[in-house]
């Protein structure tokens, strides 16, 4: 009788595995470009992808969020974050 571990699984290929078939986008990957907050979204997956850990990574979420909520409110997104439309060429 073997007792060795089971095969590791294999790490995701891409920080964005979650969204299923990469040809199909997903609703809130669309609702976050739209708002013009895309950019921060990235830099969040990126940290959390580097550090494995929010806390680390709090000033930019917290950059992320700002951004969400002036968008909530009905303010204009800052105009250094660009909008869906300039990140697709």
């Amino acid at each position: 009788m073997s007792t060795a571990p089971p095969a590791p699984k294999e790490a995701p290929k891409s920080p964005h595995i979650w969204t299923g078939n990469s040809d199909q986008e997903d609703r809130v990957e669309t609702l976050i470009k739209k708002s013009g907050c895309w950019d921060l979204h990235l830099k969040v997956s990126d940290c959390m992808g580097e550090y494995r850990d929010w806390r680390k990574c709090q000033d930019v979420v917290k950059e992320f969020r700002t951004c969400v909520q002036s968008v909530q409110v009905g303010e204009p997104p800052k105009e250094d974050t660009p909008k869906a439309t300039e990140l697709k060429k």
